[in-house]
């Protein structure tokens, strides 16, 4: 309610409370204050949010996982594993109360990374030989001749609970701190073969799966014009991973039977860490409805990852990073 209205609403509900007697004198009010008479007249508003975004991101790989080169060590082809922008989802609810502080509840995910390549040898002329991290035989004969072929999986969740304080809002800007908890999913799968003509063939089964839980905490700064603002957000945390590693590797040379060159499968819990940035715009359409676009980047050291060699066998990685943009409404009640 206004607090115009709220206050002729009350001056009102006291003059109510008073009456008259039978004889038309006013008796005294039957309210025992002024606070009982206006009991809810100033209630504090509560505001909800509610936004719903599109979210693509890609696995920004560094290391190519299969490439070709001539004889001269020339770059002739290269193939990365879940280098391409997916599709999923983002959903945040949030609580403001009249101070400005607000709990929020989030969840983005759905992205399944799928590649399925193939880089090409030269076994007729063996000028051109295919290598990969994530083999063994390719090392020993300076790469395979025919090629490697592979099949790339991978799969995101994230669910969070904060709560935002505010420190600062006048017309221009706000700034909030944040503190908060957050589970984070990753896992992933490699298939892969390696064929050579004279050696035989190279086959790989290599699965991870990282499943961080812990405390974060972080920030948000706006500046606004009008219908159109303008934010950067920050968040950081320990987490405690609890991850799984498997890695199975045969090698098939002509008529011998199948050599198991790998066979490890580990887990244990590990410290890692998360990193997130968001950069965007909000264009307000309506007092209840915003347009929301962003980009978000996430660092993730501290993982067990396929295909990295380091990444085999519980090791740590050189750490976990997707990115991508976001477009999608807020909802305001």
């Amino acid at each position: 309610m206004d607090v115009r209205y709220g206050v002729v609403f009350c001056l009102a509900l006291c003059f109510m409370c008073s009456g008259k007697d039978a004889f038309g004198q006013y008796e005294e009010p039957t309210c025992s204050s002024f606070e009982e008479c206006c009991d809810g007249c100033f209630e504090p508003t509560v505001q909800w949010s509610l936004s719903a975004e599109a979210l693509w991101l890609q696995r920004a790989s560094g290391s190519p996982i299969a490439e070709a080169r001539d004889l001269n060590g020339g770059l002739v082809s290269q193939a990365f594993a879940g280098n391409n922008f997916e599709p999923g989802l983002r959903l945040e609810l949030m609580r403001t109360d009249v101070d400005g502080n607000s709990w929020q509840i989030g969840y983005f995910g759905l992205q399944q990374w799928g590649d399925d390549e193939v880089v090409i040898g030269d076994p007729l002329n063996f000028t051109t030989r295919v290598s990969s991290p994530s083999l063994v035989l390719d090392d020993l004969v300076g790469g395979f001749d025919a090629g490697i072929a592979f099949s790339y999986r991978a799969r995101t969740h994230n669910a969070e609970a904060n709560r935002w304080w505010l420190q600062l809002d006048n017309d221009r800007w706000t700034v909030q701190s944040l503190a908060g908890v957050r589970y984070f999913e990753f896992h992933e799968q490699l298939l892969m073969i390696g064929i050579d003509t004279n050696l035989g063939a190279e086959f790989l089964d290599a699965v991870s799966f990282n499943a961080l839980i812990g405390a974060q905490i972080g920030g948000k700064v706006e500046r606004k014009w009008d219908r159109v603002s303008i934010y950067g957000l920050g968040k950081a945390g320990l987490y405690a991973n609890n991850w799984t590693s498997r890695v199975t590797d045969i090698a098939i040379a002509g008529f011998v039977l199948p050599v198991l060159l790998r066979n490890d499968l580990s887990n244990g819990t590990s410290v890692a860490g998360l990193l997130e940035t968001r950069t965007g715009l909000d264009y307000r359409l309506t007092n209840s409805i915003t347009l929301r676009a962003d980009y978000t980047v996430l660092y993730v050291p501290g993982v067990t990852l396929q295909p990295s060699p380091n990444g085999a066998g519980g090791r740590p990685s050189d750490g976990l990073v997707l990115h991508g943009a976001s477009a999608g409404l807020v909802f305001e009640w």
